[in-house]
């Protein structure tokens, strides 16, 4: 796993207040938007290693965004 992932994964441990302020720690953090955080973070909680590294990390984001995903589908089939 990439130095990049795990700060990755190390920083989206650490519980945030809003969302606002999640956004500008990325920014300052990462040096990235927080879209491109979030492209990073979807495609790394899907590799072994990530579950390796902290499995009950990798396991809540992955039911976040199993409930994310179908809020959005539920929403879309009316």
């Amino acid at each position: 796993m990439l130095p990049l992932h795990e700060r990755v994964l190390r920083f989206e441990a650490v519980p945030r207040i809003s969302a606002g302020s999640k956004d500008a720690a990325i920014r300052e953090e990462f040096g990235f938007s927080p879209a491109r955080y979030y492209q990073v973070l979807n495609s790394l909680i899907d590799e072994p290693a990530a579950v390796r590294f902290d499995p009950q990390l990798v396991g809540r984001l992955h039911r976040a965004r199993e409930r994310r995903l179908r809020a959005h589908a539920e929403r879309r089939l009316g």
